[in-house]
């Protein structure tokens, strides 16, 4: 007894040890920085201004990225073409082949004068690489990250995750590119190959480029996030390699293109007329009024109570709730609780028609929220809800215009669509993690040719070439509903496309309380 009481000791104090050891230091030692003024110059500029000038002032105008390759290239040339400044926020920062081309591209901009700000989650993006510190040399280059563990790796920084895991839990998801203070793209996606659609894994995605009043105010959040107290600088994190200066930056610059030049991401930027398309006027845009909705950073702080008005959350819910006719919801992580059970049942009680689409089991990347998220599935189909699955062979034909291997389609867009004129597109699931826990961004778009081309993408996703569709069968039991190559019909009364040993294990983990967290 007297040794598990030691023991018991012993393992209470190494934890409150390593609890004391989360990242603090003095926000003196770096210099904030703000939004640049717009300055009316350049090719951006030459662009957007003629497409701003018979708007009026409150009207913004977006352009849908629903395809990976797109999104990759919108991103490539809007830092290729900034003359001024470049922000970028991100959950993830992967470097892969489309990470290190726009690593490249990023060195490129800076290099030409550009001032380049970058704010990155640590857990998401996982900051151990000597490169991507040593580019923060760079005098027009700077890189924060968003509340850090001071262990970088290894055994040090997993433990010091577990011994301040209520602060380390709360991560910063939100995803945003700005350029020349004049347009932005937001959404769903991070930077990956995954995200770009080349990997075994197809991420369904979904990111908007937005240009006009609303890049303002999506901007001005980024400072917020960027001058908050938990946004540090990297040098202050990793200690950079004095073998390898900014001097050396031109060198991996042209190692990263020239490692990339035969891939899809190169050859897709190539074959772009995108640029051409913004500046003649022939990008299709969808105008409308439009609103930021973000969590504030400091939602990311244990000590800090934020009332749930001030969050994301909450924004959302009240747009929703505001709807008469219909809700699209495609959410990747669709966990909603007995509170967003409760507010979906009142809707379809109103009337509102109600269409979720989210993974099944077969295509999530989180077995664990599929764990909780089925139990709502059998309750919502019975509320008059209607809800599809996501098929792992989902938009293959449009992926192998680019890619010759096959894929296994995930889908990751957050969208809601809204009766005929509203429509929300961001980085925030319908689960408890993006409404409690982590930080968000999304944009409320009122347009009604943006919410019909959301609306059409929804279709589009739900046919039964990609989607299964719910139902329950004469016994009240869940069934899966879809059609095979030969366009017969596919019915299935267990999970599709898994194995009994997935299934058990998904059940296995059900058991667990841990659903607040997912």
């Amino acid at each position: 007894m007297r040794l598990k009481t030691k023991l018991l000791t012993c393992v209470c104090l190494f934890f409150s040890i390593i609890g004391c050891q989360t990242f603090h230091y003095d926000p003196s030692q770096r210099t904030d920085s703000y939004l640049m003024p717009m300055v009316k110059e350049g090719s951006i500029y030459q662009a957007i201004t003629p497409l701003l000038e018979d708007k009026a002032p409150d009207q913004s105008a977006f352009h849908l990225l629903d395809d990976g390759l797109s999104a990759f290239v919108a991103r490539a040339v809007l830092i290729d073409q900034a003359q001024h400044s470049l922000d970028l926020q991100y959950y993830i920062f992967r470097q892969d082949v489309s990470g290190k081309i726009l690593i490249a591209k990023l060195i490129q901009a800076a290099e030409r004068g550009v001032r380049v700000r970058i704010l990155l989650d640590d857990i998401g993006s996982a900051l151990d690489n000597r490169w991507l510190a040593t580019f923060n040399h760079h005098p027009n280059i700077e890189l924060r990250v968003f509340n850090p563990v001071r262990g970088r790796s290894g055994l040090s920084r997993a433990l010091q995750q577990a011994g301040t895991f209520s602060q380390t839990n709360r991560r910063m998801h939100n995803k945003l590119l700005v350029a020349d203070s004049m347009i932005a793209i937001t959404g769903g996606r991070n930077i990956g190959d995954q995200y770009f659609s080349n990997t075994h894994v197809d991420f369904q995605d979904l990111d908007v480029l937005a240009i006009g009043e609303i890049v303002k105010p999506s901007h001005q959040y980024f400072d917020d996030y960027w001058n908050h107290v938990l946004s540090v600088p990297i040098d202050l994190l990793i200690e950079l390699d004095s073998e390898k200066s900014f001097s050396q930056l031109s060198s991996l610059t042209n190692q990263y293109l020239q490692d990339a030049k035969n891939s899809e991401f190169i050859n897709a930027l190539k074959q772009s007329n995108f640029l051409t398309q913004l500046r003649q006027g022939r990008l299709d845009l969808s105008w409308g009024n439009a609103y930021v909705y973000a969590d504030p950073p400091d939602k990311a702080l244990t000590e800090v109570e934020i009332g749930f008005e001030e969050m994301l959350g909450s924004k959302i819910g009240q747009v929703l709730a505001n709807g008469q006719q219909r809700l699209l919801i495609t959410s990747a992580y669709f966990v909603p609780t007995s509170a967003g059970m409760e507010f979906l049942q009142k809707q379809l009680k109103q009337g509102v028609e109600i269409s979720i689409l989210t993974n099944a089991l077969s295509t999530t990347d989180v077995s664990a929220v599929h764990s909780k998220y089925r139990y709502y599935r059998e309750p919502l189909i019975k509320a008059g809800a209607k809800l599809w699955e996501l098929r792992s062979s989902a938009k293959q034909t449009k992926r192998q215009k680019w890619f010759r291997s096959r894929s296994q389609a995930s889908l990751h867009a957050k969208t809601f669509v809204i009766d005929q004129d509203k429509s929300i597109v961001g980085s925030a699931n319908f689960d408890p993690r993006s409404i409690k826990i982590n930080t968000e961004m999304a944009i409320l778009i009122v347009s009604a040719s943006l919410n019909q081309k959301l609306a059409r993408i929804f279709e589009n996703l739900t046919t039964p070439e990609s989607a299964w569709k719910l139902e329950l069968d004469e016994d009240e039991d869940l069934s899966w509903h879809a059609i095979d190559k030969e366009q017969q019909p596919l019915v299935y009364d267990k999970e599709p496309e898994t194995s009994w040993w997935m299934r058990f294990k998904v059940w296995l983990v059900s058991i667990l309380p841990i659903e607040d967290q997912i």
